[in-house]
C-alpha cells in the first residue's frame, strides 16, 4: 500500500504520564550536567564532608540523652557534649529529651543548612542553572521538544527539576543521611519519636532553597544566549546582595546612632534562605529552651547562644556602640514569615515569566 494512502493512525501503544515527559527531560539534563562538569562532580563530593564534623555532635547528643546510661560513663562523647552544653542543659535534656532534645538536632540542622551547605548550593546552582535554557535558546532545540506532546509547564517542571536534583543533593541527601546516621548511632530508639519533627524541618528546608534558586537561576537562564553571562548575573546576584546587606549591617553595628533598615535582609539571597531556615527550624523557640535552662553563672554558654541567635536574627545589640553593646534576645529586622513570603513571590514571579517565555519559544 503506497505510504500516502495510509493516513494518519492514531498511536495505539502505551502513553507515558505527564510527569515521566518532565522527568524525561531532568533526567536527560542531571546526565550531561554530570559528565560534562569535573567541578560539578567534585562538589557533589565536598558536600558530603561537612557530614564528619556533624556526626560526632548527634552521637553525643543522642548518647547523654538516654535517661538509661550513667552521663559520667559516655567518655569521649560526654565530653563533646559537655564542651557544647553546661551541665545544667545536659541534665534537663536527660529529664526531659521529647522538648529538649529536638531544640538541640533543629539547631544542628540549622547550622548544617546555612554555615556549609547553602554556599555549597550556590556554587552547583551556578554551574547547572544557567546553561538549560540558554543553550535551547542558541541551539534552537525548543525545535526538537515541539515535535512532541510537551507543554511549556512540563519543560519548566523538566528544567527546574534538573537544578532542584543538584540542590537537594546538597542539602536533603546529607541532611536525610546524617539524621539516619544520628538515629541508627543513638543508644534508644526513643531518639526517632523525639527527633521526627526535625526530619520534616529538613525536608522543608531543603525544598525552601532548592525551589527559589532554581526558578530563580532559570529566568536569568531565559534573558540571553550565553550561559556565561547568566552565570555572570547568578554570582552578582549573591555577591553584590550579600555585600550591600554586609555594609548596611556593619555601618549599624559601629556607628553610634546608625540602625540597619529592616529590608537590608531582603538585598541578600543568602540573607533569605537563613531568615526562612531559622523559621523553619524554630530556632528562636529552641534557643528559649535552651537559655531556660541556664544559671546565671553560665555565662560563656549564654553568650555563644546569643551570638548563634544574632546569625539567625533573634538576637539584637542594644547599647550603642559595637564595643560597648551587648546582645539581647530578640528579632533583628522582621519576623521569618516575611522572609518566607519574599522568597515565594519570587518563586511565583519566575515562574511565570519563565513559562511565558517557554512557551513563546515552544510555538516558534
Amino acid at each position: 500500500m503506497p505510504i500516502a494512502e495510509l493516513g494518519y493512525r492514531p498511536w495505539e501503544g502505551r502513553r507515558t504520564g505527564r510527569l515521566a515527559r518532565a522527568w524525561a527531560i531532568a533526567r536527560a539534563e542531571i546526565g550531561i550536567a554530570q559528565q560534562s562538569s569535573r567541578l560539578l562532580r567534585r562538589f557533589l563530593l565536598f558536600a558530603w564532608l561537612p557530614i564528619l564534623y556533624f556526626c560526632p555532635f548527634f552521637l553525643a547528643f543522642g548518647a547523654v540523652a538516654d535517661p538509661t546510661r550513667d552521663p559520667n560513663a559516655g567518655g569521649l562523647l560526654a565530653q563533646i557534649a559537655g564542651s557544647l552544653l553546661p551541665p545544667e542543659s545536659l541534665a534537663k535534656l536527660r529529664a526531659t529529651p521529647e522538648t529538649t532534645l529536638p531544640a538541640v538536632w533543629s539547631l544542628a540542622f540549622f547550622l548544617f543548612f546555612t554555615y556549609t551547605q547553602s554556599l555549597f548550593s550556590m556554587v552547583v546552582v551556578a554551574i547547572v542553572g544557567p546553561p538549560l535554557i540558554a543553550k535551547d535558546l542558541r541551539s534552537k532545540a525548543f525545535l526538537v521538544y515541539l515535535s512532541k506532546p510537551i507543554a511549556p509547564w512540563q519543560y519548566l517542571l523538566g528544567k527546574l527539576a534538573t537544578v532542584a536534583f543538584f540542590v537537594l543533593a546538597m542539602t536533603l541527601f546529607p541532611g536525610l543521611f546524617l539524621y539516619g546516621v544520628g538515629v541508627a548511632l543513638s543508644p534508644s530508639l526513643t531518639t526517632a519519636a523525639n527527633t521526627l519533627p526535625v526530619l520534616l524541618q529538613v525536608v522543608l528546608a531543603s525544598l525552601a532553597i532548592a525551589l527559589p534558586t532554581g526558578l530563580l537561576v532559570l529566568l536569568l537562564s531565559t534573558w540571553t544566549k550565553d550561559r556565561r553571562l547568566a552565570t555572570f548575573t547568578w554570582v552578582a546576584l549573591w555577591v553584590f546582595g550579600e555585600f550591600a546587606f554586609r555594609v548596611l549591617d556593619t555601618s549599624a553595628r559601629f556607628a553610634p546612632d546608625a540602625e540597619r533598615p529592616h529590608w537590608a535582609g531582603l538585598l541578600s539571597m543568602r540573607e533569605l534562605t537563613t531568615r526562612t531556615a531559622a523559621g523553619i527550624f524554630d530556632v528562636r523557640g529552641s534557643l528559649e529552651r535552651l537559655l531556660s535552662s541556664l544559671s546565671d553563672s553560665e555565662g560563656v554558654f549564654q553568650e555563644r547562644i546569643l551570638q548563634l541567635a544574632a546569625g539567625a536574627g533573634e538576637a539584637r545589640l542594644v547599647g550603642g556602640q559595637m564595643d560597648q553593646a551587648a546582645l539581647v534576645l530578640g528579632r533583628d529586622g522582621y519576623p521569618p514569615a516575611v522572609f518566607m513570603g519574599m522568597l515565594l513571590l519570587l518563586s511565583i514571579a519566575s515562574a511565570l515569566v519563565v513559562l511565558r517565555r517557554a512557551h513563546r519559544q515552544v510555538r516558534i
